[in-house]
């Protein structure tokens, strides 16, 4: 099963930052630290190549250390590079990622190359459509109307995530330019924000009142919140644990989602699965494994 994956591309830098902070000369000592992919595309690509999928990754590092250490990462997964684009100019995209004892992070992100990529070689002649990103990609966000006409002549689904550039999401949301999109994945505080409600069930009605067909809310430790098609609402209690890191939960549920999604067609079963790819993530440092990992 083939998936063709638009998405946008770091290196992430974590730190776990130790219980009591030190500082010394305005220096905070952590207890880890991991260079790992990162970005939402990054993250779902990898997952969805680890349960045996392929994916035809475009995106856009720069030609620098950063850049050439995402190709080797994604060649270890398997990952078809064919349209992964090398800016001359620009820089790889980077995030600083500082995690607390709790597992919740604090992110600085360096859009770099991320802001400058396009995509004219991409086809839609796979299983799926994923865009994880939205809102990141400058390039991108202005044609999803094209992709979307494209994947709907070809009957090929398409699934988006979003990010927290809520004021493109929520222009692109009114304008109609995510009309018919299959699914959208996003956590509460992105739904709310975008909706502009605290209400999550009003969250989940403005993406449909849009044209979006089922929408996944996650929201952490509370559950998961799924409108689907003819007003269907379904709220998913979820089992809490501690999370070592909870970078890169929402793009590892998303990524198994989809693969359940579109092996079953089941959508209680994939929320499930889902939630299970999510939960091996926060039990470990870095939103995905990198080359070496022990398995």
């Amino acid at each position: 099963m083939k998936i063709n994956l638009i998405g946008t591309t770091f290196v992430d830098v974590l730190f776990k930052m130790k219980e009591v902070k030190i500082l010394f000369d305005n220096i905070s000592f952590a207890e880890e630290g991991r260079l790992t992919p990162g970005g939402n595309g990054s993250n779902v690509a990898i997952n969805l190549c680890r349960k045996g999928l392929d994916v035809d990754y475009y995106g856009q590092v720069g030609n620098d250390t950063h850049g050439q250490f995402l190709k080797e990462q994604f060649a270890h997964f398997g990952i078809n590079m064919e349209g992964l684009r090398v800016s001359p100019v620009e820089q790889t995209g980077m995030s600083l990622i500082l995690v607390n004892q709790s597992g919740e992070r604090s992110v600085t992100s360096f859009q770099g190359s991320n802001d400058y990529f396009d995509f004219n070689t991409f086809t839609s002649r796979g299983d799926a459509v994923v865009i994880a990103g939205i809102g990141l990609l400058p390039n991108v966000d202005s044609r999803i109307g094209e992709i979307l006409q494209e994947t709907k002549a070809n009957g090929i689904p398409v699934f988006l995530g979003g990010s927290p550039n809520i004021a493109v999401i929520r222009r692109f949301l009114m304008s109609g330019q995510y009309r018919d999109v299959d699914f959208f994945f996003l956590n509460i505080r992105e739904a709310c924000d975008v909706a502009r409600t605290s209400d999550v069930l009003q969250a989940g009605y403005f993406f449909q009142k849009f044209g979006v067909k089922n929408v996944f809310i996650t929201a952490g430790p509370n559950g998961i919140h799924y409108f689907g098609e003819g007003q269907v609402y379904q709220y998913v209690r979820i089992r809490s644990v501690q999370p070592c890191d909870s970078t890169g939960a929402g793009d590892a549920f998303m990524a198994g989602t989809i693969h359940h999604y579109l092996l079953t067609q089941e959508i209680d079963e994939a929320i499930f699965a889902g939630h299970q790819m999510a939960l091996e993530t926060i039990n470990k440092i870095g939103a995905v494994p990198v080359k070496g990992d022990l398995k």
